[in-house]
């Protein structure tokens, strides 16, 4: 059961294996990088990794 979400609530706490981490900050290093921003967070990378999933969806 999910459980029901406020609406004054802006952060959620969620889980990553160790190798999940890994690789998502990883790609956050490639992002800084590409945007010559330091600024980036985990949250910009999540971010950026589905507006990428969803351009090619509607490209296809």
């Amino acid at each position: 059961m999910i459980k029901q979400r406020k609406d004054t609530v802006e952060y959620r706490n969620v889980r990553l294996s160790i190798e999940t981490y890994t690789k998502l900050d990883k790609y956050l290093l490639e992002l800084i990088q590409k945007r010559g921003d330091r600024r980036l967070s985990l949250d910009d990378a999540i971010n950026s990794l589905i507006e990428d999933y969803y351009s090619k969806i509607t490209r296809d």
